[in-house]
């Protein structure tokens, strides 16, 4: 994966927390190895209520930027 993030100008994910951290890829270490990186999240949200789907991950509408 290092091999594609060093030709790419955005990198895109939706990973759930940490799991970027333990492949090797938070975000400060993605900043130091490639700072020419634009990094954007997806929101995950989860669902609330009591229904069947209650506890489902869901992509949200807005996505993160961090500069």
């Amino acid at each position: 994966m290092h091999n594609l993030i060093s030709t790419a100008d955005v990198f895109v994910e939706n990973f759930r927390d940490q799991t970027l951290d333990l492949l090797g890829l938070s975000a400060a270490a993605l900043r130091e190895e490639h700072p020419r990186l634009r990094r954007r999240v997806l929101q995950n949200q989860l669902a609330t209520g009591v229904t069947p789907k209650a506890r489902t991950r869901a992509l949200g509408v807005a996505i993160n930027c961090s500069f």
